[in-house]
């Protein structure tokens, strides 16, 4: 398992060298603390948070490995992934794309026409892919074809690892890839043992595209043992990386249409995000939290110099415990930390919102205003946005929480709406229409987006996300996490939307507000 946080040994100056100097600044006001090597720290004025220079490390994260049972209704798609990600089909009509409750199940209704349906989870490298197959018909004049899609760019450029019901329900294998719409056979035909008997029949199809540039492909009936070797394999380095998914089509010839195609468990055993897509941010900066608001006067120089000469968990590294991947840790009968769902699920498969930390934890919480929030089993270990973000500064780093009252600017409101207009410290760049400026942002501060653009219960500029400023990745984007619907829980990837601030992506587009607790 990969660890999310690293910490580099090169450091040459991490302890302060020699007196401090003080530089006031502006725009929020606040202390800059320098010393005979550059900037240490900055403190800012009515904010808690706290940043300064330390040992570097680097913060990144994999993509979660996920099954799809497809236990959801939905009508004219296949929803959301429990990996992360929605299921984007193309060809034919939405109608053609189900899920039943049981299966993905998608309608042919034209010969040698194909529909195909890949998560939305792009540069994805090294898949391990099993899924079951079935259809409602034999075959009658034509073949049915069907399989597994790794590599995937686009329509016209993928791997295929493609099961066959041929002439007679005779079983046919193939590895085939699509370069600029032209697909090619690159490994068999071969003819599986036995035939078709059952339209209750169901196959398997595992494919692995290793890293090492080599496509393989085995085929088993279920009920029977996966076997052990490969039917087909084959070297070819066309496509490194890319999306996964499943491509259906009835053959030329084909006479009893329309056909339905059921997909079943597809399951990603292995994998990870190649190098263009891995999130990763580099920087010395660290991130801690004062007992009381910074008053714009005299700086504990002592407290300043303990925590940069012992690294201890800081805001940060709490982000990072509760991503996909993360280890558990534990505090007496609490698992405190470790991998986090946005919420549980609907019947259509999206995620509820509404989990606060406590629902992560599986406790009750009494607020100082007299409140008390009872965890939901439902929720247990899950967080959406803003409970995320009390879990991080309220519950771990100790600023005052309360629930849907009694808000004084100094303690952690329940939702991101009221985090934004009332939360404690700073607001200092605000965007009503567009996104405010970066220039003074730093990590560790709050960000805050109308995203949800298409909720009819909300009015336009209305906030409904937040998330917390990471820092400068390795492309010169600025990186923010927060708990998402379609990452399903905390990520800083770009699962949903890229987690960046820059450009025109989702994000970028709705950033309304930067706060600094």
């Amino acid at each position: 398992m990969q660890l999310s946080t690293t910490i580099a040994k090169t450091d040459t100056f991490v302890t302060p060298r020699g007196p401090f100097t003080y530089t006031r600044q502006s725009n929020p006001a606040r202390t800059d603390v320098s010393d005979s090597e550059g900037w240490v720290a900055t403190y800012t004025d009515g904010a808690k948070t706290v940043i300064h220079r330390g040992q570097t490390r680097t913060f990144t994260e994999q993509l979660a490995l996920f099954t799809d049972p497809f236990s959801r209704t939905v009508i004219n798609a296949w929803g959301q992934s429990p990996g992360g990600g929605v299921w984007l089909h193309s060809g034919g009509s939405d109608a053609d794309y189900q899920v039943n409750g049981t299966t993905g199940t998608i309608t042919v209704t034209t010969e040698n026409v194909s529909r195909r349906v890949t998560v939305h989870n792009d540069g994805i490298q090294g898949p391990d892919i099993t899924a079951k197959f079935s259809t409602d018909k034999l075959y009658a004049g034509g073949p049915q074809h069907f399989g597994i899609m790794t590599g995937y760019q686009d329509s016209d450029h993928y791997y295929f690892s493609r099961l066959s019901f041929d002439t007679g329900n005779a079983l046919t294998a193939r590895l085939q890839k699509n370069v600029a719409g032209t697909l090619t056979t690159i490994a068999g035909p071969v003819t599986l043992p036995g035939t078709r008997t059952h339209t209750s029949d169901v196959w398997n199809i595992r494919t692995h595209l290793t890293t090492g540039g080599m496509l393989r492909a085995r085929y088993w009936k279920s009920g029977t043992t996966e076997p052990s070797a490969w039917d087909l394999s084959v070297s070819d380095s066309t496509f490194s990386s890319g999306r996964v998914g499943v491509r259906v089509l009835g053959g030329i010839g084909i006479t009893n249409l329309p056909v339905q195609f059921s997909v079943d468990d597809f399951t990603l055993l292995t994998g990870t995000w190649d190098t263009a897509h891995t999130p990763v941010v580099t920087h010395n900066t660290w991130v801690r939290v004062l007992d009381a608001p910074y008053n714009g006067g005299i700086i504990n120089e002592p407290q300043l110099k303990a925590w940069i000469q012992k690294p201890t968990r800081d805001v940060l590294s709490l982000c990072m415990e509760y991503i996909a991947n993360a280890p558990l840790v534990h505090s007496g009968f609490l698992d405190l930390a470790g991998p986090c769902d946005y919420g549980p699920l609907n019947a259509d498969g999206t995620r509820i919102e509404g989990a606060d930390f406590c629902d992560y934890l599986g406790i009750p919480y009494v607020y100082a205003s007299g409140e008390t929030d009872h965890p939901e089993t439902s929720q247990f270990k899950c967080m959406d946005c803003s409970g995320y973000v009390r879990m991080i500064y309220g519950y771990r780093m100790g600023i005052p929480l309360v629930y849907k009252r009694g808000f004084n600017g100094m303690n952690l409101p329940r939702h991101s709406g009221n985090q934004n207009l009332h939360g404690p410290g700073v607001r200092y760049a605000v965007g009503m229409d567009a996104p405010p400026p970066l220039t003074n942002i730093q990590p560790g501060d709050l960000v805050f987006f109308d995203a949800d653009i298409t909720n009819p219960n909300e009015e336009e500029g209305q906030i409904d996300h937040i998330g917390i400023y990471l820092g400068i990745d390795v492309n010169g984007n600025h990186r923010f996490v927060s708990s998402r619907k379609t990452g399903n829980g905390p990520t800083m990837g770009d699962v949903g939307g890229a987690s960046i601030l820059d450009g025109a992506g989702l994000y970028a587009r709705s950033l309304r507000s930067l706060r600094r607790f």
